[in-house]
């Protein structure tokens, strides 16, 4: 049997599984040309670069320095998705709905809060976040602080968020681990 420094030595030295770094200029040129990341993914299979929207995204995060959350995999959430589903209320279930089947499953807290009629946004931020709290903890999920509370932004274990503007709605793009979870379940 190998030892465990003679396995880390191996894994030090394997090729990258993912030839992305390849095409960070490509990434970036057609970012800026207002390409989705599922735009990007679609791009770069068409060209011979296996690769999936999810990927290119997170890629394309940790090449910008950003820490990198482990996101738990599709079988994780749907084990923790069913225990939690007797758990959640209608209108967290109706968030999540809207989520999975919104355009990119991209989303904001303001088009989350008009889907359950709650009057604002902080409705959504607190609820939906109550949701991913519970979908954390049952995945054991480390959570990503949120910058400007220096807590936990317990609703990173739903999605990533990113701010395209400073003055723009917070865009909040659902994990596709989760996604796969959801559309394997049946749910909606």
């Amino acid at each position: 049997m190998r030892s465990a420094k003679d396995i880390l030595k191996d894994a030090i030295e394997a090729s990258p599984k993912e030839a992305l770094s390849d095409h960070v200029k490509t990434i970036v040129a057609l970012r800026d040309k207002d390409y989705s990341w599922r735009d990007i993914a679609d791009f770069l299979t068409e060209r011979g670069v296996s690769t999936n929207h999810s990927k290119v995204f997170r890629f394309y995060q940790k090449n910008k320095g950003e820490k990198m959350t482990v996101i738990p995999t599709k079988d994780q959430y749907k084990k923790a998705l069913e225990v939690l589903k007797p758990k959640m209320n209608a209108n967290q279930l109706r968030m999540l709905e809207f989520h999975f089947k919104s355009h990119n499953r991209t989303v904001t807290f303001s088009q989350l809060a008009d889907e359950v009629e709650y009057k604002g946004y902080e409705g959504a931020n607190i609820h939906y976040g109550k949701l991913g709290r519970a979908l954390g903890e049952e995945t054991n999920f480390e959570f990503v602080q949120a910058e400007k509370r220096n807590e936990p932004f317990y609703a990173s274990a739903i999605g990533t968020g990113i701010n395209q503007d400073k003055k723009a709605d917070f865009h909040f793009i659902m994990h596709h681990e989760l996604a796969d979870a959801i559309r394997e379940l049946g749910w909606f």
